[in-house]
């Protein structure tokens, strides 16, 4: 029969008990057409700290990475760029989600040579701080390390509200937005603007975001009532690689920071 081997890095010892329940549940599926009576589980805890075995195929795994690793260190080591600021997270009007989330959607605007109204991205997808100075790819690779790509979808201006008040409602907040301007009090919208307008219910609007929300991660509603999806092909990280070396190309530095586009008041 098959064999099935599950790693569990770092495992805390209050989870080993979970070890036979999933074994179990694996044993609710027949492995490649075996029945469940000829399944068998066992498991080992391996620590992967400084007292792990190194066995022959990991030394051939990490030859294989040393003979790689110089052409991927220029690579990721490569300067695109420069901020003149910290470029730090902090809720849904910071330095960090205002840059990612603006150039989503400039970016978005190019890609698909249409004017694109509203960016939205999930605040728990920007992973990390920027010190200022010069900006590598490694870095955006690190703000930006999940395979999300960005989509432009065409949605009308009452589902884009709905959307809007149901994050407010849970979470007295929102996730970063672009050419959005958005109060708010005891998780209800006293203003929603875009593009300095109020929202207009009736009217479509290009919304530029990631394939993940739309999908419905970070329990994001009312983004499939869209009437047209433009994919871009691109992944996050590289929008944002894009956007970085077309400021430097232009001799432009980051100069993202909060702008009081997201008010949350008492």
């Amino acid at each position: 029969m098959d064999e099935i081997q599950i790693i569990f890095k770092n495992m805390y010892r209050r989870y080993l008990s979970l070890l036979p329940v999933l074994a179990f549940l694996l044993a609710l599926s027949p492995l490649r057409g075996q029945s469940q009576e000829n399944f068998r589980y066992r498991w080992t805890c391996i620590r992967t700290d400084s007292t792990m075995q190194i066995s022959e195929r990991n030394r051939k795994v990490e030859k294989i990475l040393a003979l790689h690793k110089p052409l991927m260190d220029e690579k990721m080591n490569e300067i695109i760029g420069h901020s003149d600021v910290a470029l730090t997270r902090g809720g849904s009007d910071s330095p960090m989600s205002n840059f990612v989330v603006d150039a989503m959607r400039e970016m978005a605007g190019r890609y698909t040579g249409e004017d694109v109204d509203v960016a939205i991205t999930n605040l728990g997808g920007i992973r990390t701080d920027l010190n200022p100075g010069d900006i590598r790819v490694y870095d955006i690779y690190t703000v930006s390390p999940f395979d999300n790509a960005l989509i432009v979808l065409d949605i009308e201006g009452r589902y884009l509200r709905m959307l809007f008040e149901d994050v407010v409602a849970r979470k007295n907040g929102f996730e970063a937005v672009s050419n959005v301007s958005l109060v708010i009090k005891d998780r209800k919208i006293l203003e929603l603007k875009v593009g300095g307008k109020d929202l207009d219910d009736s009217k479509t609007y290009r919304v530029a975001t990631i394939d993940f929300l739309l999908g419905g991660g970070d329990k994001m509603k009312y983004l499939h009532k869209y009437t047209k999806l433009s994919e871009t092909g691109a992944y996050m990280r590289d929008v944002l690689i894009e956007y970085v070396r077309s400021l430097s190309e232009k001799g432009k530095n980051i100069e993202s920071s909060a702008d009081g586009r997201v008010m949350v008041v008492e």
